[in-house]
């Protein structure tokens, strides 16, 4: 089918400039004259295409003798070969070939018509043209040339500011999009994605190497990608947690096969990564600000009681002698209250809306200013600024000092980077059964505690624009990540 469209095309093109089967006779005929004076032909071409690049596609930085061989082959098939679909798929490709070089369609033209004359020239001078027909007959081949070449450069033009566009959309894609060739070579892909590519620069090669290989290897790609091609079918893998060097990354993959020159296969790889992470931290938002309701509730009716158990404890405690053994009983009894104050306060505290004052924080200062207390003395290193609330990132950070020591480490450190901190400590660290419910209200692995330390710790720290995360400690302990927002965040939202 495509033979014939070809054959149908030049076959019009040939009826518009009035070339006929009748002039390709007589460049037939005409050739034997002509043939013996072909080098020379070729090499007063070579000196024309060397300042215009108007015959056949020849690119910059040929010699003439080297110009000369190349134009050679195509002033013999302009005076022997048949004009069908396989002529005009060789002047298709010329025409490609003079796109890539740079030159226009205009440009082409114009040199096309004084490679004419040269020919009709070289023709005379050969003793070869016998009659005008003659002459008119290497004219009309060079007008036909002439149109398959420009029809050829403005089609390739056109390709090429399309498949420009096509690269410019699908590199600004938010999510991984990959076009594969028939031999698996990328040919344009979306802006690298550190989780979902492994190469920042994945034109033309081959697609295992582009992708990161956990990535390759948890979906199954190779295998699942082949069945895509040989079914001719649409693959989708809704969701893929995989265990990445930044930390598990979640993705939705789907294997599109396509039937186009420019690409046999669409690979769009979805990073759900921050989506999923989102939805968790609404979804906890959600959940503790109905427990916190309910804490609320509950502190408001157990405060009054307290405070009236309390006072009555006191005032039978000053009753009694100073050597009264049920002093004793009264004063753990006034312990539990105490204790059970606390909590209502922590209640209290968990369910207040969180009133932040905003501004660039240096973080090396605020590590330094909690690193001391009597447990002992945490190590401080690095440097940085956020966006924070000093008075509640103090408190965070605070906390997660003082529990990693009532942890019982003997050593922790703070890592300011950036806009991050971190805790370390050398502590007994954190069990697996644990880790997916450190930051539960309520959870606790003390044998006192409320639970709500590391649950408030996040909220605060959300409630700043970051996030509180578990992280590896260079020891065998616990570590916590705190990653909050540049101190340019504001300005940035202000534009």
């Amino acid at each position: 089918m495509a033979a014939s469209m070809e054959q149908g095309g030049i076959t019009a093109l040939a009826g518009v400039v009035g070339f006929s089967d009748a002039d390709a006779e007589r460049l037939r005929a005409l050739w034997p004259a002509l043939a013996p004076a072909l080098p020379s032909l070729c090499a007063r071409l070579a000196v024309l295409a060397l300042d215009e690049l108007v015959v056949g596609g020849v690119p910059r930085g040929h010699s003439a003798a080297e110009l000369s061989s190349l134009l050679e082959p195509r002033v013999a098939d302009l005076f022997n070969a048949p004009r069908d679909g396989g002529y005009a798929d060789r002047r298709r490709a010329d025409g490609g070939a003079l796109v890539r070089a740079g030159l226009s369609a205009a440009r082409m033209s114009a040199a096309t018509a004084r490679v004419r004359d040269e020919l009709v020239r070289a023709a005379r001078n050969a003793g070869a043209v016998a009659a005008p027909e003659d002459a008119e007959a290497i004219a009309r081949a060079c007008d036909l040339d002439a149109a398959l070449l420009v029809g050829a450069v403005c089609a390739a033009a056109s390709e090429t500011r399309l498949a420009d566009l096509r690269d410019r959309i699908v590199a600004h894609l938010p999510a991984g999009v990959v076009l594969l060739d028939a031999d698996g070579r990328v040919t344009t892909a979306a802006r690298p994605n550190p989780r979902v590519f492994a190469s920042a620069e994945p034109h033309g090669r081959p697609w295992p190497e582009v992708l990161q290989p956990a990535l390759v290897e948890a979906a199954g790609l190779r295998g699942r990608l082949e069945r895509a091609r040989r079914l001719k079918r649409e693959i989708l893998l809704p969701r893929l947690d995989v265990a990445l060097p930044s930390g598990v990354g979640s993705f939705r993959i789907t294997l599109t096969p396509l039937d186009h020159p420019m690409a046999e296969l669409l690979m769009h790889v979805e990073d759900l990564t921050d989506t999923l992470a989102s939805e968790a931290r609404v979804t906890r938002a959600e959940q503790l600000a109905k427990l916190a309701s309910m804490a609320a509730t509950v502190a408001h009716e157990i405060r009054n009681p307290l405070a009236g158990v309390s006072a009555a404890v006191q005032v039978v405690a000053n009753t009694l002698p100073h050597d009264d053994t049920r002093r004793g009983a009264l004063t753990k009894v006034q312990e539990q209250v105490q204790r059970l104050g606390n909590l209502v306060g922590d209640l209290l505290s968990l369910s207040k809306p969180i009133a932040l004052t905003p501004r660039a924080v240096d973080l090396a200062a605020v590590a330094a200013s909690v690193a001391s207390s009597e447990h002992g003395t945490a190590e401080v290193r690095g440097t940085g600024s956020a966006l924070a609330d000093v008075a509640l990132l103090t408190q965070v950070l605070f906390n997660l000092v003082q529990n990693a020591w009532q942890a019982g480490a003997r050593k922790v450190r703070i890592e300011v980077d950036g806009a991050t901190l971190r805790v370390l400590d050398d502590g007994p660290g954190i069990n697996d059964e644990v880790r997916e419910r450190i930051f539960e209200p309520f959870f606790t692995t003390k044998t006192r505690g409320t639970g709500l330390g590391l649950p408030t710790a996040r909220k605060i720290v959300e409630a700043m624009g970051g996030t509180l995360t578990l992280c590896p400690s260079p020891w065998s302990g616990a570590g916590f990540e705190a990653r909050l927002p540049t101190d340019d965040a504001r300005g940035a939202e202000d534009e």
